[in-house]
């Protein structure tokens, strides 16, 4: 899938982005970000992210906020984000309101 690869401690299964009960590094979640906007480049569909749950994880506002960043390039796909038990500070809320009109 393109020249970025996955992170080990994301999984991604029938377009679904799944990160449980990790603790991710603001440089972890860098590189998930440059998966992201990598895969959403992809013409092959199968790559395309729809949903997104982030449960229980260990995460800065800022790595969160990355990450987001990277969501909001699957706009044309991306259905839902679910974040359990996860610390949202103010760079998330920011990028978490780019993303919503791109919600259904």
């Amino acid at each position: 899938m393109g020249s970025v690869p996955l992170p080990n401690f994301a999984k991604v299964m029938k377009k679904v982005l799944l990160l449980h009960s990790v603790r991710i590094s603001d440089g972890e979640a860098k590189a998930l970000k440059q998966f992201l906007v990598s895969s959403s480049k992809s013409s092959n569909a199968e790559f395309h992210i729809e949903k997104v749950v982030i449960a229980d994880c260990v995460i800065s506002d800022k790595g969160l906020s990355s990450i987001i960043e990277g969501i909001v390039q699957h706009r044309d796909h991306i259905r839902s984000l679910n974040c359990i038990k996860c610390e949202i500070g103010q760079q998330s809320i920011n990028g978490i309101l780019d993303l919503i009109p791109y919600l259904d």
